[in-house]
């Protein structure tokens, strides 16, 4: 859909978009956005990473990385760190 079609709710919501960009930056408003959307798939697949990373067309270890970048997992979840 081009913009020139936009209407109404659309439109505002493009609006609002073009606001925060302007506000954040593009790497924070795309960082947000990505951390909205991981939260929204965690709440409606029940935290089953393979459904998730499936639904968003992601690999399970690309979702892991995801998830852990915006602190959506719990010390459980990752893997033991090495010793040095």
């Amino acid at each position: 859909m081009g913009l020139g079609r936009m209407v109404g709710d659309e439109s505002k919501k493009l609006g609002d978009a073009v606001r925060d960009v302007e506000k954040y930056g593009l790497d924070a408003y795309m960082g947000m956005t990505e951390e909205k959307v991981l939260r929204k798939f965690m709440e409606t697949h029940a935290g089953d990473r393979l459904q998730i990373a499936r639904a968003l067309g992601i690999t399970v270890r690309s979702l892991r990385y995801r998830l852990s970048k915006y602190g959506l997992v719990s010390q459980d979840d990752e893997p033991p760190k090495e010793e040095t």
